[in-house]
Order: C-alpha cells, then sequence, then structure tokens
C-alpha cells in the first residue's frame, strides 16, 4: 500500500505529538490506526482514526460507551469479551487472531472454522498484535507515537491502570547500533509488562525490520532502543 501507517498508543507522550499527527493524518495516504484508549485521545484532539485496534477490553458496558464512531472500523481480537462483540454490531469489525504458544489457547482454536487463518503477533500488548494486523493488511511504513514503554510519572496519558497494582522496576538496555556496532545503554523506570512490550518490539524487528520502514516517535525504553539501533531511520532527507 502507498502512504503510511500512523500507530497511536496511550503513552504520556502522545500529548508531545498531536500536531506532527494531525499533518500526517491529513495526508489521504496515511490512514490512523488507534491502539485501544488512543482513540478517545485523536477524537478529542479532532482527529478521527480510520481504525481502532482493541484486545484489552473491559467487560464493563461504560467502558465500551466510549469508544465508537461511524467511520471506524474496529479491528478486535478473538478473545475479547462478548459484551464487545455485542457493543459494536451495529459497526464495522474485522475479526483477527493471533498465534499463541498456551496449549489452552490452541484448544479453543480448535473450535474456529478456519483454524489456520490468523496474524502472527507477541503476547505481551496490542502494540505487539496492530503491527503485525497492519503487515498483514499490506503497510510498509509506520510512524509510530505513544509507545513509551517507560514513565517519570504516569503509565499512560490519562493515568495509570497498572502502576498501583504492579512493582515499579528499573530495567537498564543496552542496544547496538545495526550499521556501526556502537553500543549505548541507559536506564529506564518501568513496570514489567512495558518491559516485556520493549522487549517483544526488538525482537520482532530483529526478523521484519527488512521489509518495512519503522520510525518510534518518543523519549520512552522502546522508541530509545529503535531509534538507537536504526538511526539510519531517522535521518532527515536532504
Amino acid at each position: 500500500r502507498a502512504g503510511k501507517a500512523i500507530l497511536v498508543g496511550a503513552a504520556p507522550s502522545v500529548r508531545d505529538h498531536i500536531e506532527k499527527i494531525k499533518v500526517l493524518a491529513a495526508d489521504s495516504a496515511n490512514v490512523v490506526f488507534a491502539v485501544n484508549d488512543a482513540n478517545d485521545f485523536l477524537m478529542e484532539n479532532g482527529i478521527i482514526p480510520h481504525a481502532n485496534v482493541l484486545f484489552e477490553i473491559e467487560q464493563d458496558y461504560k467502558e465500551l460507551q466510549r469508544r465508537h464512531h461511524p467511520d471506524i472500523t474496529y479491528y478486535i481480537h478473538s478473545f475479547a469479551h462478548p459484551t464487545t462483540f455485542e457493543h459494536f454490531k451495529d459497526k464495522k469489525i474485522v475479526l483477527f487472531h493471533c498465534f499463541s504458544e498456551q496449549p489452552e489457547h490452541n484448544e479453543l482454536l480448535k473450535h474456529f472454522k478456519n483454524k489456520h487463518f490468523m496474524v502472527g503477533g507477541g503476547v505481551c500488548t496490542t502494540l505487539s498484535k496492530t503491527v503485525p494486523v497492519c503487515l498483514y493488511l499490506g503497510w510498509r511504513d509506520f510512524d509510530l507515537f505513544g509507545f513509551d514503554s517507560s514513565f517519570s510519572e504516569d503509565t499512560h496519558f490519562n493515568g495509570s491502570p497498572y502502576k498501583g497494582s504492579m512493582r515499579i522496576i528499573d530495567i537498564t538496555a543496552q542496544v547496538k547500533n545495526h550499521q556501526t556496532g556502537e553500543i549505548k545503554e541507559r536506564t529506564f523506570k518501568t513496570l514489567p509488562y512495558l518491559a516485556r512490550q520493549a522487549d517483544e518490539f526488538r525482537r520482532s524487528c530483529e526478523c521484519h525490520q527488512w521489509m518495512m520502514k519503522l520510525r518510534v516517535h518518543g523519549e520512552g525504553l522502546l522508541p530509545w532502543m529503535h531509534q538507537n539501533t536504526y538511526p539510519h531511520l531517522y535521518e532527515e532527507k536532504k
């Protein structure tokens, strides 16, 4: 596909890039994929995303009421709660299923009519499922916003739903420049699942970076790792 896939997450840094996102969203060749709650943030700032990828979905109907617009296509993971599908029954829904190594998931998969129709994807967060969905749809040029994987105060722009129930950790990341071999190291404050998100993303890029152009905007753990591993992708064209 021509154009860019603009993926927008809910990390605090997304607020610093709203004007850049608006410029990219205004280009008719580009598409905006909101990841979970980022859908609300975008609409509050005058951007109607083309798609909203949902995985971490609450059963509470009130939570779902915030996420809908007639022009949005909702990519909903097959493990979503039944109330989710009921809520979006009048909207445009695309069901997707990600590969899983968990035996109980594979047992459930036997009930699907087409047992082999799935996309790749990590276990940890919706980001690790959204990139494969976009690749499957034909996108190869990506700009990512709001995927810090670390934090100074809140984990998300709209608060910290998990910080109070999870142990805050300091993690030291070490990366090697993809071209020069230079090694850099830096310590970040994060949560265990966010650290895993960054590591899943790192491993995904090792496998697939050759087939796509991908840039991550921000200052957190995940963007820092990608920016210093593939600095040539961030060089401005003369």
